[in-house]
């Protein structure tokens, strides 16, 4: 823009509005990507304000991010390895299956769903469905592992939603998916009102899933 701002004759002219047309998309991109990294999502109109967006994105990952964790019998911890063995430990205890019975407890559930609410609920799931789920969810939330978040895909369904209707039929009438479908991103967000935390009990798993799982 600036080799052709002093320029007056049609070439450069046309030159400076396209340069100046890029340089408008390239800040509108700049400011997504900031919003997005702020989780603002109560933003909606109004003029780019990028500086706000990277300060507020720079104070959540300075408040989230986990530099200290005591063991179980009281140890702390700081190495990124030690902190990853708490958090692994901890999520593996808190996991690990235990052997009891249910059936005594699930004898005791009335039965609630008529027969006709049942036949809806099984019968096959249309591209309708699966869109107005898509519709359903933030278009900005986190991506999972995948980095796709909802206003990807919502931005190219017609391109690609009745493929990934006739795969999700598939794998619901076959009743399992691709292993790698369900990977998950685990994110540690501190308790509301805990404002040190010091234990693993002190932080809440936030699940953040590909959208594709979510929407099967």
């Amino acid at each position: 823009m600036e080799a052709y701002r002093s320029c007056h004759d049609p070439e450069a002219t046309s030159r400076f509005l396209e340069a100046q047309s890029e340089y408008e998309k390239a800040l509108l991109k700049e400011d997504i990507y900031w919003r997005q990294r702020a989780k603002m999502h109560w933003f909606r109109d109004g003029d780019r304000n990028t500086r706000f967006f990277h300060q507020s994105a720079m104070a959540r990952r300075k408040f989230k991010q986990i530099n200290f964790l005591r063991h179980e019998d009281g140890t702390a911890v700081t190495e990124q390895q030690d902190l990853s063995m708490v958090a692994k430990r901890y999520f593996e205890t808190l996991f690990t299956a235990t052997s009891r019975n249910d059936e005594e407890v699930l004898s005791l559930f009335p039965q609630v769903i008529t027969e006709d609410e049942n036949v809806k609920l099984i019968r096959p799931i249309s591209q309708e469905e699966l869109y107005e789920s898509l519709c359903d969810m933030h278009p900005n939330k986190s991506p999972g592992p995948d980095g796709f978040n909802p206003a990807f895909y919502k931005k190219i369904w017609e391109l690609c939603g009745r493929d990934i209707w006739l795969a999700a039929t598939n794998w619901l009438s076959r009743g399992y998916f691709p292993p790698t479908m369900n990977d998950t991103n685990i994110c540690l967000i501190p308790r509301p009102k805990c404002n040190n935390p010091q234990n693993m009990k002190d932080y809440r798993p936030i699940s953040l899933c590909n959208v594709v799982y979510k929407l099967v």
